[in-house]
């Protein structure tokens, strides 16, 4: 993985790869794009002649290629940006949101790893298994104090989730420091969440499977 690549580079290089996956056919040996441009309005990217000529692969091979980017480690690595956190003054009352900053990276690491779990064929139930957990630690937090403990052995559920699904080994590096600087507290669990949900959203935006 390049280190000089940002984040909005990587959304669009699993952007590309998600367009091959979805359009390269082999026929008779030889590999042939197959309603390509429906595939580029699918993932909002146009690709160049060089993509072309380097993404006609089979499946196995363009999965193993993408991951071999690791990709999510940008998220990975700066995951600690989606929980900047601001107090605003609304009506007389202060209130702590994340920064508009924040706002902007959770959406596009959150895109990103939407991208990635598209791309290895990982099904929306399995990515809101983990949401389905988030919301009800979310709905015992209004009943009872915030309990860190509840949410830090959420990584213990990726971990599971991950051995049983090597495919899953890029949501677990991502989702761990995540779970992390979520239970700190409940502003960063709300921010937790968000990103949670913000995944499967894109999961799903990019027609993700069931």
């Amino acid at each position: 993985m390049s280190k000089e690549r940002t984040i909005d580079d990587a959304i669009t290089l699993a952007k590309k790869y998600n367009v091959a996956l979805q359009a390269v056919k082999k026929e008779k040996n030889e590999y042939k794009w197959n309603k390509l441009e429906e595939a580029e309005y699918d993932f909002r990217v146009k690709l160049t002649e060089e993509d072309k000529n380097n993404l006609k692969k089979d499946r196995k091979e363009l999965i193993n290629e993408l991951n071999k980017e690791q990709l999510h480690l940008i998220v990975a690595r700066n995951i600690q940006n989606i929980f900047i956190f601001e107090n605003k003054k609304n009506d007389g009352a202060t209130k702590t949101a994340p920064t508009k900053e924040s706002a902007e990276m959770l959406n596009k690491f959150s895109e990103l790893i939407g991208l990635l779990s598209k791309a290895n064929g990982i099904s929306t139930s399995q990515i809101r298994k983990f949401l389905d957990a988030l919301r009800k630690i979310k709905t015992s937090i209004s009943k009872d104090e915030f309990n860190p403990s509840e949410v830090l052995l959420l990584q213990v559920k990726v971990a599971y989730t991950a051995g049983r699904n090597r495919n899953l080994n890029f949501f677990y590096d991502v989702m761990k420091p995540a779970i992390e600087y979520g239970s700190r507290d409940k502003f960063h669990f709300e921010q937790l969440l968000r990103f949670v949900e913000a995944i499967v959203a894109y999961h799903r935006f990019y027609k993700g499977e069931n």
